[in-house]
């Protein structure tokens, strides 16, 4: 994935996030909002709801609905999942911030893997570093650190606010990135 595809994604990504802005930063505001109320516990459930509304919207063109968003469906199984990608990434930042960038690079599509193929936690982790692997690894790494640098830049400049915009977004980043991947395969 070269420097034209990302921007490539970069740019879909932006379009389809303005294409559905109102619902997208409605949901973003909720699952923000009730990810630190309930100290990460619907973070999981959330964020795939999240995943499953811009999935609907990116595959099937159906428009975006709130009750999407909770999408409790499999809810320990993401609650575990959030937790554990949570918890692993964190180790690796602490760290040093490389082995941190490592996991999330492998792991990108881990989240959107559970819920579009109802994979569980292990198979979408192995998945998802089998999709880095394809692409490559300092391809996806770069696409990963794209995203983890605008979120920090956004956050940094709304002092944290910006992830009712950021996290739809990144949603619909991954989402636009994994079917580009999975195409080239």
């Amino acid at each position: 994935m070269d420097s034209a595809a990302i921007l490539s994604i970069l740019k879909r990504s932006f379009d389809a996030f303005l294409r559905d802005i109102l619902p997208l930063i409605v949901a973003g505001f909720f699952v923000s909002l009730l990810t630190g109320l309930t100290l990460g516990i619907l973070g999981g459930p959330l964020l795939a709801g999240l995943y499953r509304m811009v999935s609907l919207r990116l595959r099937e063109g159906r428009e975006p609905q709130f009750a999407d968003v909770f999408y409790f469906e499999r809810f320990l199984q993401f609650v575990l999942a959030f937790y554990a990608l949570v918890i692993l990434m964190a180790i690796g930042f602490a760290l040093f911030i490389l082995p941190g960038l490592f996991l999330a690079t492998i792991w990108l599509y881990v989240l959107p893997l559970m819920v579009e193929r109802d994979l569980g936690l292990g198979e979408a982790m192995r998945e998802s570093k089998a999709l880095a692997d394809r692409v490559g690894l300092a391809q996806q790494f770069t696409l990963t650190l794209v995203l983890v640098l605008l979120g920090a830049v956004l956050s940094t400049l709304t002092d944290g606010l910006s992830a009712i915009f950021f996290t739809p977004f990144a949603a619909i980043y991954v989402l636009t990135a994994l079917r580009d991947v999975e195409a080239r395969g």
